[in-house]
């Protein structure tokens, strides 16, 4: 998967946690998307190396939401709407 598609799926996810009035988290996962999309290096790479934690932005329950992306080379391929929808579902609705 590469690092745009799971910057776009953060993004998605900050938006909908936005949407939906949760206090910090749209900031943290658009601040794990930004640091995502500009990195030089495969984020799965990092991840393989069991650093995603090191990068600028990224908790352990982002880099849950990295691994299980990148592990899954989950992409969202359906309209805005529908896609946020089961990004919600598949992504932060799984508490863990």
């Amino acid at each position: 998967m590469r690092n745009s598609d799971v910057a776009r799926v953060l993004y998605g996810i900050a938006d909908l946690l936005e949407i939906e009035g949760v206090g910090f988290k749209p900031r943290a996962y658009r601040k794990a998307a930004q640091t995502v999309e500009t990195l030089s290096e495969d984020v799965a790479e990092i991840m393989e190396r069991g650093e995603l934690e090191e990068l600028p932005g990224v908790g352990p329950s982002i880099a849950k939401k990295i691994t299980e992306l990148v592990e899954t080379d989950w992409r969202p391929s359906l309209p805005s709407p529908v896609c946020g929808c089961m990004m919600w579902r598949t992504f932060y609705g799984r508490r863990g």
